[in-house]
């Protein structure tokens, strides 16, 4: 599959494929289990119907690497995190993957204090600044 760049694709990547993202909430007694990032991704990609931990190579002029998505479906790919400063990386990771796949990327922001924290609030004004911002609220 040719990857089209960004000055090939213009507005069409910036309408259709630029980050969107969802912010998983969780109710206030959840805060306080053990669940893992990857329990929250396994759940959440279950509820899309997609794979969990699929692996993708990709080529680069110093040799041949690989990524490892946490959820992809036929027509997205998911990065998700907790709502802590590691999840600052996502925004990359879902650009990355959409480039890779050819899919629309998705950042999903697993919020474990039931408010929007600074973390959150980052994510989502970097992917409002891409393009299309969708979110996606899911109780459980």
């Amino acid at each position: 599959m040719a990857m089209a760049s960004v000055g090939q694709v213009g507005p069409y990547l910036v309408a259709l494929v630029l980050a969107v993202i969802a912010i998983v909430l969780t109710h206030r007694d959840d805060v306080h289990t053990s669940r893992s990032e990857d329990d929250y991704n396994r759940a959440f990609c279950a509820s899309v119907g997609g794979r969990t931990e699929v692996r993708h190579y990709y080529d680069y002029p110093g040799g041949r690497g690989y990524v490892v998505l946490d959820c992809e479906t036929d027509t997205h790919v998911y990065e998700g995190g907790l709502d802590k400063r590691s999840s600052l990386d996502s925004v990359q990771q879902a650009l990355f993957f959409a480039h890779l796949t050819g899919k629309v990327p998705v950042v999903v922001i697993y919020d474990t204090d039931g408010k929007l924290g600074k973390y959150e609030y980052r994510i989502r004004s970097v992917c409002e600044g891409l393009g299309q911002l969708r979110v996606l609220c899911l109780f459980r």
